[in-house]
C-alpha cells in the first residue's frame, strides 16, 4: 500500500494480504491479513526468512513455481512438443 503526503511524497508499506472474490459483487478484494510497517523501516532478510518458513507447507511443486515466478531457480529450455 502506499499514500501521498500533502507535500506530495510518497510512503509505502509492506503487508501480507489475501485476495478474494466479493460475494455480491464478484470483484476481487484484499484483505491485509498483517502490516509489516513502512517499506524504508522493514528488515528485508527478515521477511525473506519468513518466507522460507511459509514454504515449508508448500508441496514441491508449489515450492517450485513460486521460486520460478520469482526468478529464483535457474530454468532452461528443454524442448517443445506439438
Amino acid at each position: 500500500m502506499q499514500r501521498k503526503n500533502r507535500d506530495g511524497s510518497i510512503v509505502r508499506y509492506v503487508q501480507l494480504a489475501h485476495n478474494f472474490r466479493h460475494p455480491q459483487t464478484g470483484r476481487p478484494q484484499a484483505k491485509v491479513l498483517w502490516s509489516f510497517g513502512r517499506e524504508e523501516e522493514v528488515d528485508r532478510q527478515q521477511l525473506q526468512r519468513l518466507i522460507r518458513s511459509i514454504e515449508r507447507f508448500l508441496s514441491p511443486e508449489e515450492a517450485l513455481q513460486r521460486q520460478a515466478q520469482e526468478g529464483d531457480v535457474p530454468l532452461r529450455f528443454v524442448e517443445s512438443r506439438r
